[in-house]
């Protein structure tokens, strides 16, 4: 007795709920399934739609991109691998991308629109605010946050792509110093802020509840408190050092820099929870300016720009 082949269209609605580093597995089955993972782009649209989300840690350093499997579930965390992702990273050119330029000490803001392969000088972007920390910027849901400073305190600085526009975000609370300050993105859903407001203050993680989105003037938001650490002092959390957060788990991961003997520069990378404040060390890294980040595998292909493909 032959087995009935199923149909092509439910074939297509269950794969469409896998997540997609699986289905790039199943790329060598058969030719059909190579071409519909590859280069179907509405079957790919679909399964960003519907697919699970699944996030994958990624860390940079030296021009080198890696994906991280990180063990929670034994009695002490652990980093299973950190294997190569990508050798250098490159920027392609796409139709609908932009890049925001600036200098921390400057005025000049640059858009470069990867549709026209052209530079354009915009105004100010934060008229009465001064930006701090150019390499602590994140997107989420196709905006970009960084802090930004006044006189009366630090606060997060929205901006909107489409209109280029800015829109001032408070923080959890105010004040215009703080002993230590990391901004981050939970799972593409919420933006997650370390802070820690003196030495004698515990270390914060704070997440959004809700981000009003109606607002031109200053932007309503709700923050929760998701951790209070006190951590030991050798464990000295800097301005701008990368983290994680895993909000379910209540556990973070975290580069922290520090000087080594003959003035060599070492960032260990450590995984900390809220049930006794423990750092455990995982990782460590002999180079500059590491980063840790979430990465959402997708099928989705961002489409080159006609005159690209001319070059192509």
């Amino acid at each position: 007795m032959t087995i009935p082949e199923l149909p092509k269209d439910l074939i297509e609605e269950i794969l469409c709920y896998v997540p997609a580093t699986y289905l790039k597995r199943l790329r060598s089955t058969c030719k059909g399934w190579n071409r519909l993972f590859k280069d179907d782009r509405r079957f790919a649209k679909k399964h960003y739609d519907k697919a699970a989300k699944q996030f994958l840690p990624l860390m940079s350093t030296n021009e080198e991109l890696c994906a991280m499997s990180v063990n929670l579930h034994g009695t002490i965390p652990s980093l299973e691998d950190a294997t190569l992702f990508l050798d250098t990273i490159k920027e392609d050119k796409k139709t609908y991308y932009k890049i925001l330029s600036f200098y921390l000490d400057s005025k000049d803001f640059e858009i470069f629109e990867f549709n026209s392969d052209s530079w354009r000088f915009i105004d100010d972007i934060c008229p009465g605010l001064s930006l701090l920390y150019s390499d602590q910027c994140v997107s989420l849901k196709g905006n970009t946050y960084m802090f930004a400073i006044d006189d009366l305190s630090v606060s997060l600085l929205k901006y909107d792509f489409s209109t280029e526009t800015s829109v001032p975000v408070p923080l959890p609370y105010k004040s215009r110093s703080f002993e230590a300050i990391s901004l981050s993105v939970v799972r593409e859903e919420k933006l997650s802020v370390l802070l820690q407001r003196d030495k004698s203050s515990k270390t914060e993680i704070w997440v959004t509840n809700v981000i009003d989105e109606t607002t031109t003037k200053v932007m309503v938001v709700s923050w929760s408190k998701v951790l209070s650490l006190d951590l030991s002092p050798d464990l000295k959390i800097r301005y701008g050092e990368s983290f994680l957060l895993d909000e379910e788990k209540k556990v973070i991961m975290i580069f922290n820099n520090r000087m080594e003997e003959e003035n060599k520069s070492e960032d260990k990378l450590y995984i900390i929870g809220d049930d006794d404040n423990k750092a455990t060390q995982v990782y460590t890294i002999h180079g500059y300016g590491p980063a840790v980040f979430n990465y959402f595998p997708s099928l989705v292909q961002i489409e080159q720009s006609s005159r690209q493909e001319e070059k192509s």
